[in-house]
């Protein structure tokens, strides 16, 4: 992730919480989790995680650990679409608040 987004900090197995984060990125408040061979048995330990991580404002994506070792450039491209994606919801927020606020055209 270091190299793929340099312009962002990354912290591997970090706290939030009473949880820990796989790879986690502060300031876009997102969490990626590496699922493994036992992700099975932890189904519902993963969504208490995911939900605490949610109500602190936190997205997660989930990825394998297979897709991790052989299609790291998938893993890569799903991150950064989901940082545009958010991206965009914070310019469509701009637009709402310039229609509300009659910013539009020069009227304010």
């Amino acid at each position: 992730m270091r190299e793929a987004f340099p312009h962002l900090k990354w912290r591997h197995q970090a706290s939030v919480g009473p949880f820990f984060a796989d790879i986690l990125c502060f300031s876009e408040r997102l969490v990626i989790e590496v699922d493994g061979d036992t992700h099975a048995a932890s189904q519902s330990a993963d969504a208490q995680r995911m939900a605490y991580m949610a109500r602190e404002g936190y997205r997660t994506i989930r990825v394998t650990n297979a897709d991790v070792v052989q299609n790291i450039e998938g893993v890569i491209q799903h991150v950064s679409f989901s940082l545009r994606e958010k991206e965009g919801a914070h310019a469509q927020h701009g637009k709402d608040e310039d229609v509300a606020g009659m910013k539009m055209g020069g009227t304010a």
